[in-house]
This record gives C-alpha cells, sequence and structure tokens, in this order.
C-alpha cells in the first residue's frame, strides 16, 4: 500500500491487481527475456481504470548508465540500493547477494517459478519488503522474486541489485528521459501527457496474448514487412528477435546459421546463442528503418517475437502511460550506423527521421 499519499485508490487497486489476485498453490509464472522476468497470475482481474484528472509530477529520481542499461537508487527497508530500470518485468527483483544481505521475510503461500530463454529456475517462496520508497513514494509488503539481473560477465561494481518492473511502474504514468539520465513518476491520470511538439510518435499498446504479458509494453513491429510482437525492454542493453520471427520475416534458416555469432544474456545467468542478422527494413509506427542489425536468439518465448533494447532507447525521451496504454518515443537523428567485428552496432541502432518514412508495405 502507498503511504505518502492521501490519494491512495486508484494505485492501490492498481497494486492490488498485481499482489492479491493469484492462487496459493501456484501464484506467480515468471519467465526471463534476456535478463527480464514476466510476471502473471492465473486471474481475470485487471488494472483499475485510471482517473480522468490532471498529471502531476509526484517523484523524480536521478539515472545513470551501467553496463548499457539504466539504473536508479531506492531505499528497500531503509537500504539504499541500485536497481535496475526494467520495463520488460512484470514483477521486481533482486538479485541472491542482495536477498541474503537484506534478510527479508518469505510469503509461505506464494511460490513464483522463473522460466525463459536459457531454461528455468526452481520454483521459489516471493520474499516480502515491508517498505520500498522511490524517491518521495512509499509503498509497503511489496513482494519480490530472486533473479540475476546481470549476467556472469557482468563485473562492473555498481551492477544492480535488482530490478524494479511494471509492479511498482505501472502504478505511474513515467517518463524515462534517458539523454538527460532522468526518471518522472507521474500520477496515474487519463490526461494529456506526452509533448504534441517535437519528433514525438505515439503507439498503443498490444492486448497482452497471456497473463504473464498484461502489464508489459508489447507493441506491433514489422520486420522486412512481416509483422511480430514486440516488448519495449530497457532491461535488454540489445536489441534482439526470435529465430521463428526472423524466418517468417523472410530470412533463411540456412543463411542465419552462416552470419556472425552472438549471444544474448538468458534465464539462469548463462549465455544464450544467437546470430546477427540485419533486416532489410524495420518498421516501428509510422517510422521504417532500413538495413537494421538484429541479434536473433536461437531460442524462442511465447507471445513475444522481438525486445527492443536499450540500442533502440538510449538516445530518446519515452512517455509510458498505463492509463491509457499508450507508449510516445521522442527521436534524435543519429550518425549511420557501424557494425563491430563481432557484428554488433557500436552506433545508436534506430532513429526516428525528422519526418517519418512512408510505412513499409505490408508482405
Amino acid at each position: 500500500m502507498r503511504m505518502s499519499s492521501a490519494k491512495t485508490s486508484l494505485a492501490n487497486g492498481l497494486a492490488s491487481s498485481f499482489r492479491h489476485t493469484c492462487s496459493t498453490s501456484l501464484s506467480f509464472v515468471l519467465l526471463i527475456l534476456a535478463a527480464s522476468v514476466l510476471y502473471g497470475c492465473a486471474s481475470d482481474d485487471t488494472p483499475a481504470a485510471a482517473r480522468q484528472c490532471p498529471i502531476t509530477v509526484e517523484a523524480q529520481l536521478p539515472i545513470r548508465e551501467v553496463g548499457r542499461r539504466f539504473v536508479t537508487t531506492v531505499s528497500i527497508n531503509g537500504h539504499p540500493m541500485s536497481m535496475l530500470i526494467d520495463t520488460g518485468t512484470s514483477m521486481s527483483t533482486l538479485t541472491p547477494h542482495a536477498a541474503e544481505m537484506l534478510r527479508l521475510p518469505y510469503d509461505q503461500k506464494r511460490i513464483g517459478i522463473v522460466n525463459g530463454i536459457g531454461g528455468r529456475l526452481e520454483p521459489q517462496h516471493l520474499m516480502i519488503a515491508s517498505l520500498i520508497q522511490l524517491g518521495t513514494q512509499n509503498w509497503a509488503d511489496v513482494h519480490l522474486v530472486t533473479a540475476n539481473v546481470f549476467g556472469p560477465d557482468d563485473l562492473d561494481p555498481d551492477a544492480p541489485s535488482g530490478s524494479i518492473g511494471a509492479d511498482l511502474l505501472s502504478r505511474y504514468n513515467v517518463m524515462l528521459d534517458f539523454p538527460n539520465q532522468t526518471m518522472t513518476l507521474y500520477s496515474l491520470c487519463d490526461g494529456p501527457f506526452a509533448p504534441a511538439t517535437g519528433v514525438v510518435q505515439t503507439l498503443e499498446l498490444e492486448q497482452p496474448s497471456t497473463n504473464s504479458l498484461r502489464a508489459l509494453l508489447m507493441i506491433p513491429v514489422r520486420l522486412n514487412g512481416h509483422p511480430v510482437h514486440a516488448l519495449i525492454d530497457t532491461g535488454s542493453s540489445r536489441t534482439s528477435a526470435t529465430r521463428d520471427a526472423a524466418i517468417s520475416s523472410g530470412v533463411d534458416g540456412a543463411t542465419l546459421e552462416q552470419e556472425r555469432a552472438a549471444t544474448i544474456g538468458g534465464a539462469k545467468g548463462v549465455r544464450v546463442n544467437g546470430h546477427v542478422h540485419v533486416f532489410e527494413t524495420i518498421q516501428i509506427g509510422s517510422a521504417t528503418y532500413p538495413r537494421g542489425p538484429v541479434l536473433v536468439q536461437d531460442a524462442s518465448t511465447p507471445g513475444v517475437d522481438m525486445l527492443l533494447g536499450m540500442d533502440f532507447l538510449k538516445s530518446r525521451k519515452v512517455w509510458i502511460s498505463y492509463a491509457t496504454r499508450t507508449v510516445s518515443l521522442e527521436g534524435r537523428t543519429a550518425p549511420r550506423i557501424s557494425v563491430s567485428r563481432d557484428g554488433l552496432p557500436t552506433r545508436k541502432l534506430f532513429t526516428l527521421p525528422a519526418a517519418p518514412s512512408p510505412s513499409a508495405t505490408s508482405r
């Protein structure tokens, strides 16, 4: 429950849809995409409808780049913790080391299963943080799951102690200003949010194919004109697509095997193999990007064909309206793409042009 404001009914209603709607025998199903966790439960409940009211600033937090992703500092039970900002995670997490240090109590009635790219982890009881503070915003009795948000080769001493997922982010409308390194939390109101000027396009979120995806930012994208379901994932440093999505978009499987190999983090903290393919076109909303290199994973995950990672998002401001289920993206011009020796882009992967190019033709 939120403790810092009298305006709690809407946010608490939304929060309760995550905390109290699952059975006690198997409360959550979690999937990891790259280093992301998807949270869901067998329930027909949906988040509370947003109020029609002016949007006001609730809190503003500085963010900083660590290992090609962005983190912020929050307080968990009075302890400052560096946490990854992860829109691809439906439930907030702690690393095993952080969980051991905090010694949080476990909810004996709720069991989580972590399932995803690279394998499945053993079922675990969920932890309970008595108080999480996001700037001036306080939330009580927040459930967390243990998962590695950085892989074994991420040795940065500033590596985060966990991740802030959609269970906390979706209690607000959120603006992520990556160029200026700030995250602003706004009241969850159905009102004007993203600016009407500048190079900004607004995308409506897709209806999720499964309960585990219902709080995540799924948008339609076209690879070589073929429609795919893409997740806007600030927890992933790289944009990637599944092998099935690549083949459906016209990529020859045998040719893909001959392309430059690369890896991405998986569910068990191990590396998952893939190959870097340059798609002819990648269409996101009204903007079409030619010759986009994307890491094609050898693995696949139901309901998600593609991850739009920080190589796409880093140069942008992103407005996430959980109230209206829309995402607005600001684009910036950038240098031409170049590819490093390991097959990964060395410059910004995608940019919104000053005037979006005509939409790609479906096929």
